[in-house]
C-alpha cells in the first residue's frame, strides 16, 4: 500500500495503519532531520515530534497530493521550531541584504567524498546556512520549494545560499590545510 492509501485507511479508522506510515518514513524523516542538527539523540527527538504532528495534522492532509511533500515540510518546520526554542536560529528574513554577484560551483557538495568533512563542515555552519544547503543539495529542493518550506522570499533564499556555499567552501578548504 502507498502512504496515501495507508493515510486514507487510517482516516477511516484503522489505527494500527499508522504504523505502517512510520514504518515507511523514519529513516527518511530521522535523516531529514539529522542533516539539520548533527546530533542523533535531537534527531530522534525531533523525529518523534514529527510523527506526533503528523498523527494530529493527518485529517488536514489532502490525500490527493502526494504524501511526502508534506512531510517533509512538517519536518523541516519541526526542525526550524527546534532551533528558534533553543535561540539558535537568526532571523531568516534578510531585508537589507543585497543578491551577491558571480557564482559558486554546485557541484563542489557533490564532489566532496569524505562525508565525516562535510558534516563536520557543515556541523560548524550556522543553522541558517546549514539548512539551506541541507534542503537544496541533500534533499534536492528547488529555490521555490526551499522558499515555501521556510516561508521566506525567494531572493532570500539565493542569497542564503549564495553566502552558505561560499562558507563551506572557505570552512572546508580551511580544514585541509
Amino acid at each position: 500500500m502507498t502512504d496515501n492509501e495507508l493515510i486514507e485507511g487510517f482516516l477511516w479508522g484503522d489505527e494500527a495503519l499508522f504504523e505502517r506510515i512510520i514504518d515507511n518514513n523514519k529513516n527518511y524523516v530521522y535523516n531529514l532531520c539529522y542533516n539539520f542538527v548533527k546530533n542523533s539523540e535531537d534527531a530522534r527527538d525531533i523525529s518523534q515530534q514529527v510523527f506526533v504532528k503528523i498523527y494530529t495534522r493527518l485529517r488536514d492532509f489532502d490525500t490527493a497530493r502526494p504524501f511526502r511533500p508534506w512531510l517533509r515540510r512538517v519536518a523541516v518546520n519541526t526542525c526550524i521550531d527546534f532551533f528558534r526554542e533553543r535561540g539558535d536560529l537568526e532571523d531568516l528574513s534578510l531585508d537589507d541584504v543585497q543578491e551577491a554577484a558571480g557564482a559558486v560551483n554546485p557541484s563542489v557538495l557533490k564532489s566532496l567524498e569524505a562525508k565525516d568533512v562535510v558534516d563536520k563542515v557543515l556541523a560548524s555552519m550556522p543553522v541558517q546556512y546549514r539548512m539551506v544547503l541541507s534542503l537544496r543539495h541533500l534533499e534536492e529542493m528547488s529555490y521555490n520549494e526551499i522558499a515555501d518550506s521556510l516561508d521566506i522570499p525567494i531572493g532570500t533564499v539565493k542569497t542564503l545560499i549564495y553566502r552558505a556555499r561560499e562558507m563551506f567552501i572557505k570552512r572546508y578548504e580551511g580544514m585541509n590545510k
